[in-house]
């Protein structure tokens, strides 16, 4: 240590300095600065999600169509196609009456009504409504397997696979009942789905959720 008035050195004990006779004053060691003892409060950082997750939108839920209610928009469609059945035959009969061979009229006459059967199932099923006049009653769509508006071919292939599915008493159709997304076989055949538009779906759809 040294003297603060002549500066010469002097032991850490002595109270005079050794050349001066200067009282020597004991000198506290200085602090350490305070802040660098301050509690520093630590920067705050953003997580990143695990495995750079994101938040993505719920999807819409699928209300799959039951078989009770498939069956009241057939039975709808059977009432349109037999009411246009009547009005072909009630047309054909003064030409059925007249030829002398009826039998050509009515061959004539069944083709006639097999083709618009078709062309109705077909084209109502592939067009903007994505139904039928008895599916459009009790708010049934087809869609393929995701959700959207199926071809005219998927229609087609559809159309004559219920043929398959009416086969032993019918089973293609119960399938509906007890099949996940209850399908019909002639769904599973042509990848259809047949569901009901309810509030929720609706609300997604106007919202814009998309998959």
């Amino acid at each position: 240590m040294y003297c603060i008035k002549c500066g010469a050195k002097h032991g850490e004990n002595d109270k005079f300095c050794g050349s001066c006779g200067y009282k020597v004053e004991p000198v506290e060691p200085r602090e350490e600065q305070q802040e660098l003892f301050e509690k520093v409060e630590p920067e705050k950082t953003e997580v990143p999600p695990i495995g750079n997750q994101q938040r993505t939108k719920p999807k819409p839920r699928m209300n799959y169509a039951g078989f009770w209610l498939r069956a009241g928009a057939i039975a709808i469609d059977i009432g349109i196609v037999c009411a246009f059945g009547f009005i072909v035959g009630f047309l054909f009969y003064p030409i059925q009456s007249a030829m002398y061979e009826p039998l050509i009229a009515d061959v004539f006459q069944n083709l006639i009504i097999i083709v618009a059967v078709f062309l109705y199932f077909s084209l109502m099923e592939s067009s903007k409504w994505q139904a039928t006049v008895g599916k459009k009653a009790v708010g049934l769509k087809v869609t393929d397997l995701n959700g959207k508006r199926i071809s005219f071919g998927r229609a087609t292939g559809r159309y004559f696979s219920k043929f398959i599915s009416g086969i032993a008493c019918y089973i293609g159709y119960i399938m509906v009942s007890f099949t996940q997304k209850k399908q019909g076989l002639h769904d599973m055949i042509a990848g259809t789905l047949v569901f009901k538009e309810d509030k929720q779906e609706q609300y997604y759809k106007s919202n814009d959720f998309s998959s």
